[in-house]
């Protein structure tokens, strides 16, 4: 069974093999697409190199539709963001400007933000190879397999 909303994801997940490991597969090319959400910003997680997602006035926060999720798909995805955020319905904007129903992965209350802005272009010559081992790991941790085209 196919998600009938589209997840917006930001942070981590904007790196395409990372979003491969943890969904299980690389989607294919048309069922991603570039998406944003005004009024809100990404700010580091106290303490971590993550992000959170948090209203901001005047801000705008770029990530990706991921578009025919599967439920398999969508439970590995839920287990890979843990306690700290849960699924929540939003609108974001297409490129066309277009207002699109998705699903994002929101914070949940009490996780604690920093005061820095999270941005991916700072994020990704530090923190990718790491971030890429840890979903490898966990991959194994869960019993998951890898994305095929990780070499699986």
């Amino acid at each position: 069974m196919l998600s009938s909303r589209p997840l917006f994801v930001y942070g981590s997940l904007l790196d395409r093999e990372i979003r491969a490991v943890v969904v299980g597969r690389a989607p294919a090319s048309g069922d991603v697409s570039a998406a944003r959400l005004p009024e809100h910003g990404l700010f580091r997680v106290f303490g971590r190199q993550y992000p959170l997602i948090a209203t901001r006035r005047g801000g705008m926060v770029h990530g990706l539709l991921l578009r025919h999720l599967t439920a398999p798909e969508l439970r590995r995805l839920d287990t890979f963001e843990g306690d700290e955020y849960r699924r929540r319905n939003v609108n974001v904007q297409d490129q066309e400007n277009h207002w699109i129903a998705a699903q994002i992965y929101w914070p949940r209350p009490g996780l604690r933000r920093d005061r820095r802005a999270w941005r991916f272009d700072d994020w990704q010559p530090r923190e990718r190879k790491i971030m890429l081992a840890r979903a490898a790991a966990w991959c194994k941790e869960q019993g998951l397999s890898r994305s095929a085209a990780m070499g699986d």
